[in-house]
């Protein structure tokens, strides 16, 4: 029997899904999309209403630096700078469990910065994340 957050996975496979986001090594990002198209279709995708995205990413794009690119192709970004975007996107909603290999193939100023990150959602949003590295 496996539990996560208290729930039963096989009991409660969707009620578990609802609950964690998960940031792949290798993210999927849709690179002929820009920055803000990538974060609309994972609000989409992730059921996020229109009137709370405002807010939500205002505060994810300044806490990853991406806000002055957000007409930018996801495609034309560097290796950091796509990671910091598919963790945006894993977070557009708000998760209480974060599964993430976050800092793989990036240059070691990128992992600062995104392990500054993650700090900063563990603080102000009493996230758990469970990394890998």
């Amino acid at each position: 029997q496996l539990r996560v957050l208290g729930l039963d996975v096989g009991a409660e496979p969707q009620a578990v899904q609802d609950r964690i986001s998960y940031m792949p090594q290798k993210f999927g990002l849709y690179e002929d999309l820009t920055i803000q198209e990538n974060l609309d279709l994972y609000a989409d995708l992730h059921g996020v209403e229109p009137g709370q995205r405002k807010e939500r990413f205002a505060r994810l794009l300044e806490m990853t630096d991406l806000s002055r690119f957000t007409g930018r192709l996801a495609g034309q970004l560097s290796g950091g700078m796509k990671q910091k975007l598919g963790l945006a996107c894993t977070l557009v909603r708000s998760p209480d469990l974060l599964l993430d290999e976050p800092t793989v193939g990036v240059d070691p100023l990128s992992r600062r910065e995104l392990w500054q990150i993650i700090e900063q959602l563990i603080e102000q949003e009493r996230l758990s994340v469970l990394i890998s590295t």
